[in-house]
Parts: C-alpha cells; sequence; structure tokens
C-alpha cells in the first residue's frame, strides 16, 4: 500500500468517527429534549386533571354522593375478599409450612444418621494417627537423647542419619555417618 493511499484511508476513517461522534452527540440531546417535554406536557396534564377533578368534587355534590356510595357498597366485598386471601393464605401456609419442618426434620435426622458414625469414625482415626505421629515422633527424640547420651552420635545427628537413609533409599554410607560424628 503506498504512503499516500493509508493517509487518504486513515483520513477518511477520521472523518467518519467524527460524522457518527457529531450524529450520536445529536442524537442524545435530541433524546434529553424529548424526554423534557414528555415530562413537563405529563405533569401538565396531572395537574389539569387535579385541578378539574378538584374543582367538580367542590361545586358538585352529587359526584361526592356517588363516590361515598360506591365506596360503601364496595368495601364490603373487598374486606370479605381481602380477609379471604389473608385466610387462606395463612391456612396454606401452615399446611406448608409444617410440611416443610416435618420433611426438613426427617431428611436432618436422616443426615445425622450417616454424619455422626461417620465424624465419629474419622474423629477416632485422626485422634490414632495423630498420637501414632506424637508417640513416634517422642520415641525418636528419645532414641536419639539416649544414643547421644551413650556417645554414640552427637546430639541432633541421629535424625539427620535417618533422614539420609530415607533419602537414599539404600541407607547412608558408613562414610556419611564417621563425617557427622
Amino acid at each position: 500500500m503506498s504512503e499516500g493511499r493509508l493517509t487518504s484511508t486513515v483520513s477518511f476513517v477520521k472523518d467518519i468517527s467524527s460524522l457518527t461522534y457529531e450524529k450520536a452527540s445529536r442524537a442524545i440531546q435530541t433524546s434529553h429534549g424529548i424526554y423534557d417535554q414528555l415530562y413537563r406536557h405529563g405533569q401538565q396534564a396531572g395537574d389539569r386533571a387535579y385541578q378539574m377533578t378538584k374543582y367538580y368534587w367542590i361545586n358538585f355534590p352529587p359526584l361526592r354522593w356517588l363516590a361515598y356510595t360506591f365506596v360503601v357498597f364496595i368495601l364490603p366485598p373487598a374486606i370479605v375478599f381481602v380477609g379471604w386471601m389473608v385466610l387462606s393464605f395463612g391456612f396454606v401456609s401452615a399446611i406448608a409450612g409444617t410440611g416443610v419442618i416435618l420433611s426438613q426434620g426427617f431428611l436432618t435426622t436422616c443426615g445425622l444418621f450417616v454424619f455422626l458414625p461417620t465424624a465419629s469414625f474419622l474423629t477416632i482415626v485422626a485422634f490414632m494417627v495423630a498420637c501414632f505421629a506424637v508417640f513416634t515422633w517422642g520415641g525418636i527424640q528419645t532414641v536419639n537423647a539416649t544414643l547421644s547420651k551413650f556417645g554414640l552420635i552427637r546430639r541432633g545427628n541421629f535424625m539427620e542419619f535417618s533422614k539420609q537413609s530415607a533419602i537414599s533409599g539404600r541407607g547412608a554410607r558408613q562414610s556419611d555417618y564417621n563425617h557427622s560424628r
């Protein structure tokens, strides 16, 4: 690609991006303007409806009579309906709650029948392994102290010899043992 063609392509892309940015900015401003207009018109319509309702409510008593009569005739069935909803919801919730409590209790009990023996067994095994590890460590320390008391090894060298035995697989060489003394 030649240098002139690359420059024209870059300039074309910049022109397109600036044109797109300008159009997007105008669209955003237009949408803000439309939203503001709709909000103002809605507010004005609501104000007018409130003022008109207030005017008719104050100046035409039959409208108030009609509204009060409507409320008086609608209120008892509405109260009965809401009461029935509350009562039936409470009844259904009580049955469902009892069922949930019973089933959860049953499942928890079944889970405990599995969990408690498993947890007890694993606790006993962990205690045994911990005791074995502590007694093994104590025994090694006792052997180390005894051998160092008799002068067979210097304090701490028994562990080094054991580590070398474990690492090499065939045991430590005699020269390593003599060297550590």
